[in-house]
């Protein structure tokens, strides 16, 4: 459910922006409008402790705030399949803000399932399980979208996914409401200033939240276009970088609940792996230098996203060590986002200035503040 809605303004609007001729600066810029699922912990608390009338009664809390954000979430698609971005980007603008505020919405509210009845000692496992689904749809979400588009346009690919969504509606009628208490303070932060009341490690905590995954952010939004500059069609982009990618990734996030396992210790196996990330980004460099090489594209694509699902895993499994609500679960996650976003939005500027060669080239330096966090934060948690 998550892994079909979510590509929509991050992954699924990229390549139709570079379709329809939008600059490289504009695309990265366009990564500010996905603030509203960024901004969900402001409204988190009211998900977590309110319920609709009469819907709440017959539905349970949870669903009906997930079917309630899945609604607007389709009337948000419908929406941008009626755009052009070429001569309307406020229309756009509107419309995948919607998306992103309805898709947060939904984080929301069935953010409860993922942690339910969740031990300390398997969090690695159910990461990796979570990414797991979240990878699987995202495969169907976007790898349908790029055959549909390319086959009859992006009108009907955006009304299919809106289709899709639907289908998802009905199926989260199928399943039981989960059995979540959640905090009593209904303003939340003392659970969150509880966690950070050593300020030395909250800034460390910050730290990592903003940092680890940043190059992720900044290499993958323009990588995408990347490809679709380089020559490779719609189609191929689907086979290789979104099927093939994806399948890659979820084999990684399963490897790095095997990772937390063997460590014993999150940090370190957040280092392993954002290390190894790291050389695949930059392995992106050869096909920048080559051009377009179906080869060379299948083989970088394995190694990038077998790590890049690695660390999205571990990230995950760090998050459920200190998130145990809802709320708490959103301001965590606005923390990151809000360095991803400034992250993704200053790539587009990144590559029209220095080149696809230099950029690839310079994007893993992103990772080196993060790591170098995680070795520090290993050594102590060892001592």
């Amino acid at each position: 459910m998550y892994g079909i809605s979510f590509p929509i303004t991050i992954v699924i609007l990229d390549y139709w922006l570079k379709d329809c001729g939008v600059s490289l600066t504009t695309i990265g810029l366009f990564s500010l409008f996905h603030a509203p699922f960024m901004m969900k912990f402001l409204w988190a608390p009211i998900i977590d402790r309110y319920e609709i009338p009469y819907f709440s009664k017959k539905l349970g809390q949870r669903k009906s705030w997930g079917i309630l954000s899945q609604f607007f979430l389709i009337l948000g698609i419908i929406g941008l399949s009626q755009c052009n971005p070429a001569t309307n980007l406020i229309t756009v603008i509107f419309f995948s803000s919607l998306v992103a505020f309805s898709d947060g919405c939904i984080n929301i509210a069935l953010y409860p399932y993922q942690i339910h009845k969740t031990e300390p000692e398997n969090i690695g496992y159910v990461a990796g399980m979570i990414n797991l689904g979240h990878r699987i749809g995202m495969i169907f979400s976007k790898v349908s979208a790029l055959y549909i588009a390319d086959i009859w346009n992006w009108e009907v690919s955006y009304l299919s996914l809106a289709g899709f969504v639907f289908i998802c509606l009905l199926g989260l009628l199928k399943i039981d409401e989960p059995r979540y208490d959640p905090p009593r303070n209904y303003l939340y932060l003392s659970e969150f200033l509880g966690f950070f009341q050593n300020h030395k490690r909250a800034i460390t905590m910050i730290a990592i939240l903003i940092l680890y995954r940043a190059l992720d952010y900044f290499s993958q939004k323009m990588g995408r276009v990347f490809c679709l500059e380089i020559g490779s069609s719609k189609t191929e982009i689907a086979h290789i970088v979104q099927f093939f990618g994806s399948i890659a990734a979820v084999i990684g996030g399963i490897f790095a609940g095997y990772l937390v396992k063997k460590e014993k210790n999150v940090y370190d196996a957040m280092f392993l792996a954002g290390l190894a990330h790291m050389f695949t980004v930059f392995s992106y460099v050869f096909l920048a230098h080559y051009g377009y090489n179906v080869k060379l594209l299948c083989t970088i694509t394995l190694f990038e996203s077998l790590t890049r699902g690695c660390t999205t895993a571990i990230f995950l499994a760090f998050i459920y060590t200190f998130c145990h609500s809802g709320s708490m679960y959103a301001l965590t996650w606005a923390i990151h986002e809000l360095g991803g976003i400034f992250f993704a939005s200053i790539s587009g500027i990144a590559a029209e200035l220095l080149g696809w060669q230099t950029f690839f080239a310079l994007a893993p330096i992103v990772s080196i503040p993060s790591l170098i966090i995680l070795w520090s934060m290993s050594k102590k948690f060892k001592s």
